[in-house]
C-alpha cells in the first residue's frame, strides 16, 4: 500500500495542524483510489473540528465540512480517500480512538509531534483485520515525503 501526496499539499497539513494548536487539526483527503493499492491525494483540505471532547485528544471531522468536501470532490472528478489528523504532542501513530473510529478502504494521514520540531507524518489503512497498516507515503517522484 502507498499513498502519493503533493509535497505542497502535504505542507499544507503540517501548516494547519500548527495554526489549530493545542487542539488536534483535522480534514479530508482528495483524490484517486487506483484499487491496486496506490492511493493518489490531489487535495489535502482542512475542515473544522467538530468534537465535543477535549480538542487536544481527539478529532472529528464537522460534518457541513464532510458534505461540502465531498460535493468539491466529485465537482473535480475525485473523491473522498481518507482523513487526516494531527497529533499535537505524540507520534504519527494510531491511538485507540482512531482506530475505533476509522473507516475500511480509507487512508489516514496523521501529522504527529505539531507542537514539536520533529514533527512529522505518516499514513495508515485498515487491514482485512481491522488494524492499521502503515502505507508508504511517497512524493509523486517516489520520494519519501515526510517519515519518522
Amino acid at each position: 500500500m502507498q499513498i502519493e501526496i503533493d509535497p505542497d499539499q502535504l505542507a499544507r497539513a503540517i501548516e494547519r495542524s500548527a495554526a489549530e494548536l493545542p487542539n488536534e487539526a483535522c480534514g479530508l483527503l482528495l483524490g484517486t483510489d487506483h484499487g491496486d493499492g496506490r492511493v493518489v491525494v490531489e487535495r489535502v483540505e482542512p475542515t473544522r473540528n467538530a468534537t465535543r471532547e477535549p480538542a487536544a485528544d481527539t478529532f472529528e471531522v464537522h460534518p457541513e465540512d464532510f458534505v461540502r468536501l465531498d460535493g468539491l470532490a466529485r465537482e473535480l472528478g475525485l473523491d473522498v480517500v481518507g482523513v487526516w489528523h494531527s497529533h499535537p504532542d505524540s507520534a504519527a501513530i494510531p491511538s485507540r480512538t482512531d482506530t475505533e473510529r476509522a473507516w475500511p478502504g480509507w487512508s489516514y494521514l496523521i501529522v504527529g509531534r505539531a507542537a514539536h520540531s520533529d514533527v512529522h507524518a505518516r499514513s495508515w489503512r485498515l487491514d482485512a483485520t481491522a488494524r492499521f497498516a502503515e502505507e508508504r507515503l511517497l512524493a509523486p517522484r517516489g520520494a519519501v515525503a515526510v517519515a519518522s
